[in-house]
């Protein structure tokens, strides 16, 4: 749970402005856990869904930071917007075609909106997987982290998009949106990942706080 309020809170990213990016979008990605490590984040999770194998990565959506457009919106998926008003407000859009706040100064894509004021979407298929997502308070002031494992499903089988809408609800959530999950799912405090097991994957985009 982040109180988006917090002074001296700042959003980091990756990729950012000094990140090379090729014509076709494509750059090398990274773990969750060198970008926490690397942009000192306290509280960093992976975000969007993405194309390329091995280190080569192509972001599919909308990737904002500090104003700057590095990825389009992808019409088909949700994300979460921050502007500056006192510290952060946050926003979930549940298409990303949809025009961003005014003074949007980082967005990040993930997949498909699960809370949308205060009523769970229950129109999704009954899968239970590894998930990551993020949840908002009405007010947009406080912004809650979900993850929870499904690699393993003799410790455990992991959660539909449904039961995460639930749980977000649940902590007193208006909105909440599902991240990109699987094997890109990680949650980092502190730099150390809260998972069981050790994360491998190299994603496209993660963000964080510190």
């Amino acid at each position: 749970k982040v109180d988006l309020a917090t002074p001296l809170l700042a959003i980091v990213c990756y990729p950012d402005g000094s990140t090379k990016i090729t014509k076709e979008g494509s750059f090398a990605g990274m773990t969750t856990a060198a970008f926490a490590k690397k942009y000192d984040s306290a509280l960093s999770i992976n975000a969007s869904p993405f194309q390329g194998r091995l280190l080569k990565k192509k972001i599919v959506g909308i990737h904002l930071t500090d104003g700057k457009l590095i990825s389009k919106a992808n019409p088909k998926y949700s994300a979460i917007a921050f502007t500056k008003e006192n510290g952060y407000r946050a926003q979930i859009i549940e298409k990303q075609s949809d025009q961003l706040p005014a003074g949007t100064s980082f967005a990040f894509g993930g997949f498909f909106t699960v809370l949308k004021d205060g009523q769970v979407l229950y129109s999704f298929a009954d899968i239970y997987d590894t998930r990551s997502g993020v949840g908002l308070s009405q007010d947009g002031k406080t912004l809650y982290l979900l993850v929870v494992e499904g690699e393993n499903h003799s410790r455990s089988i992991g959660l539909t998009y449904p039961k995460c809408g639930e749980i977000f609800k649940a902590l007193g959530c208006s909105d909440a949106l599902e991240l990109d999950g699987r094997s890109s799912t990680n949650l980092c405090i502190n730099g150390k990942s809260v998972l069981n097991y050790r994360p491998h994957r190299i994603v496209a985009n993660s963000f964080g706080f510190r």
